[in-house]
């Protein structure tokens, strides 16, 4: 008789167990013989091989049922039309990004279309609200012959940002680059609110002012300003100016790198800015701060008596480097004739 192997014995016991198992869900349509003690070893493993070519042949038990299908897969999210501000392009204006050809024109266009914007309301009394307009320079380097005014005062939130503009030789020699002042406006005190002038180099070509601004609330802001006579001048109160570079006419040679015209009540705030060989003159300050920017140069920061007023002068963290020749303090302060009320 030959030796039946342990092995034997337990594949013996799963194909009964599989046996049991199938014929009960298959209602007995796999049939397999019971395994005696007298079955060769080959015989257990050829049923062993049926078995299991036997039960890959099922498909309700191997794969789904037909009518199953799977579940549908999440689909996107509906895009929402989120509202912008409107944006105007220059060069859609046929402004020139090379700095080539004069773009005086192209630019004035845009800008006037942003000026009569959708309006958000107003600001304040008589001051139209743009809805965060921008005029977006996009990257050029953009060539002017006259200033740009905006059309008519009386309005705010809106940004000029991203580019360069550059004065051409035959721009007016006492005009200035950027003009947000009086024009056009007969019953203001001021003009505009909530301007932003973000991210500009603005090169006067040895000529007038930079930026002039004649409103409350506004900002300049990363500006560089190059070989003006002024670089910015503000004639409105509550102006932030930050991060600002005046690199214009040195003041010993008559220059100003920032002025401020509102004797009385100035509220201004000059931070984070570059003064380089050119001074901060201030009429009559009330409320002014000017911290954490640098003086190149013997540059000063300049308080010039009007009515011979002074009150809430903060100057603080701020670096002077220069000849140590100044009027006052090293250089810190220089005061401009006398001050009565301080």
């Amino acid at each position: 008789m030959p030796r039946i192997s342990p092995l034997w014995f337990m594949l013996n016991f799963l194909l009964m167990m599989a046996s049991s198992y199938v014929s009960h869900a298959y209602k007995g349509k796999l049939h397999l013989r019971t395994i005696s003690g007298a079955t060769h070893h080959h015989e257990a493993m050829l049923q062993l091989n049926a078995f299991k070519v036997s039960f890959t042949k099922h498909d309700s038990i191997s794969s789904p049922p037909s009518s199953f299908s799977p579940s549908p897969s999440p689909s996107p999210m509906p895009s929402q039309d989120l509202k912008k501000p409107h944006e105007y392009l220059v060069t859609s204006y046929g402004a020139d990004p090379t700095g080539n050809s004069d773009s005086t024109e192209a630019l004035l266009a845009a800008i006037a279309d942003a000026a009569k914007g959708p309006s958000k309301g107003f600001l304040m009394n008589d001051i139209i609200d743009l809805g965060g307009a921008q005029i977006n320079l996009e990257g050029g380097n953009y060539l002017i012959s006259k200033p740009l005014q905006f059309p008519v005062a009386g309005f705010g939130n809106l940004m000029i940002h991203g580019g360069s503009i550059r004065a051409s030789n035959t721009f007016p020699s006492n005009k200035n680059l950027i003009d947000l002042s009086n024009y056009g406006s007969t019953s203001h005190s001021y003009n505009y609110e909530y301007i932003t002038f973000k991210d500009l180099f603005l090169d006067s070509n040895f000529k007038g002012i930079g930026i002039s601004l004649q409103g409350n609330d506004n900002a300049i802001t990363d500006v560089v300003i190059f070989s003006a006579a002024i670089g910015i001048m503000i004639t409105g109160q509550a102006n932030t100016i930050s991060g600002v570079h005046c690199y214009n006419k040195a003041s010993g040679f008559g220059g100003t790198g920032i002025y401020l015209k509102l004797p009385g009540l100035t509220q201004t705030r000059i931070v984070n800015s570059y003064m380089d060989y050119t001074n901060i003159v201030a009429e009559d300050p009330v409320q002014l701060h000017i911290s954490s920017s640098f003086f190149l140069g013997d540059a000063k920061i300049v308080l010039k008596s009007i009515k011979g007023v002074v009150n809430g002068l903060n100057i603080v963290d701020n670096m002077f480097s220069g000849s140590n020749h100044g009027y006052f303090s090293n250089d810190i302060y220089a005061w401009k004739w006398n001050f009565m009320d301080c």
